[in-house]
């Protein structure tokens, strides 16, 4: 997916953002792109096999370790993970996020795998972007 308007109207009608890899590390990239989008009022759910909090939020193993209560209230899945590991994350967002409305893969990071995954669920997903750019740019 490309499209600004698109896009737009995703961040617009958007609230929860899943962050599979959200850092345990302060000084990494995905806890300041998160900051930025915890401050424009997304609510964040982590997702860290090795954290039980992050950011002070509950974080989660995986996202196929969410309870049905988180699960049906998340509407995008934003990856900082490596390209190799898209595809199983990808499978897991489309099997159990009901309310998914996009999946973001962070800058320099892509799969043609895991987008025939979504793209087969019908979900969109936007690769090698920034969410905390895009939103800045457009918002």
């Amino acid at each position: 997916m490309e499209d600004d308007i698109e896009i737009r109207n995703i961040f617009r009608d958007s609230k929860v953002i899943a962050v599979v890899g959200l850092s345990r590390n302060p000084a990494k990239t995905s806890r300041s792109v998160t900051s930025y989008m915890m401050s424009k009022g997304y609510h964040i759910v982590p997702i860290n096999p090795l954290a039980d909090s992050l950011m002070g939020e509950d974080a989660y193993p995986s996202l196929a370790d969410l309870p049905p209560d988180v699960a049906e209230i998340i509407d995008i899945v934003d990856i900082f993970r490596p390209s190799e590991a898209l595809p199983p994350i990808v499978e897991a967002a489309v099997n159990n996020l009901p309310s998914l409305r996009v999946i973001w893969a962070q800058l320099g990071i892509r799969s043609e795998e895991a987008a025939k995954v979504a793209e087969r669920a019908g979900v969109p997903m936007i690769q090698d972007r920034c969410i905390r750019v895009e939103y800045g740019r457009l918002m």
